[in-house]
């Protein structure tokens, strides 16, 4: 049978068993949803064969996502970015790929697996400054800038300062973008005034933690804004120190047009 040799399948098509799912039964349970799907630990796609469509086992062994434990095809030609379509889940499907720092498979928003995320939850830039997730310890700081919104239950758009402990945090209720009270460049020139602040009347220089969630975008990008300012360099040049210091960094095209990265 001549089929499409790109992908790495089986010689035989795919029959679905009684007990198992059948093409009807999937399109009609998931009518927006397409293949490539999960058949029992089995990666299927549909594959064209002498002008019409059939279902192929691919030959790849499935692997474990090491966060949410399903399993996953790792061939990139049969799953372009490890898209899965899973057929057991009545949600929309998770982006699966490989750690940033490992060789773990993750579908973690922030692309770091747990055992990476929990070796560090920050890392030092500097000896004064670091950039970290949600998980990172308030403890060994003296000023944090919290920007993990909406989980630090601040209103969208507004800033909250509180103290926690020995901790003075500044709460900030702002997404991924510049728009709609997002972090525009406006609020990350007031934030960088705050820590000025803080800094004029505490008479110290402070250790101070920049979070979001996964500490490699809106913290990243204010902790660079800082960094530049406070060691009088280029956002370009402390863009290339934290990036060797926190590798999982990537602030998005947004931000690195406003602190011009």
């Amino acid at each position: 049978m001549a089929c499409d040799d790109e992908y790495d399948f089986s010689d035989n098509e795919y029959d679905f068993p009684d007990n198992e799912p059948t093409e009807t039964w999937i399109y009609q349970m998931y009518p927006n949803w397409y293949t490539p799907l999960h058949i029992k630990n089995v990666c299927v796609r549909k594959v064209k064969c002498n002008g019409g469509e059939v279902y192929k086992k691919c030959k790849t062994k499935l692997i474990t996502c090491q966060r949410c434990h399903v399993e996953i095809c790792p061939n990139k030609k049969c799953i372009p970015q490890y898209m899965i379509r899973n057929p057991s889940c009545l949600y929309p499907s998770k982006k699966h790929e490989k750690c940033l720092e490992c060789e773990n498979i993750t579908c973690c928003l922030s692309g770091i697996c747990k055992d990476c995320e929990k070796r560090h939850t920050y890392d030092m830039i500097t000896d004064k400054v670091a950039i970290g997730s949600y998980q990172a310890s308030y403890k060994p700081f003296d000023l944090v800038i919290n920007l993990d919104y909406p989980e630090n239950e601040v209103k969208f758009g507004e800033v909250v300062c509180t103290n926690e402990g020995d901790t003075y945090v500044i709460k900030c209720g702002y997404n991924d973008t510049i728009k709609e009270s997002g972090l525009t460049s406006d609020k990350l020139d007031d934030l960088l005034n705050r820590i000025d602040k803080f800094k004029s009347e505490t008479q110290k220089d402070p250790n101070i933690l920049f979070h979001c969630y996964g500490g490699i975008s809106r913290s990243a990008t204010v902790a660079i804004a800082y960094l530049a300012k406070s060691e009088n360099k280029t956002t370009k040049e402390i863009y290339e120190l934290v990036k060797q210091k926190r590798p999982r960094i990537n602030p998005n095209k947004t931000f690195r047009d406003m602190i011009d990265i």
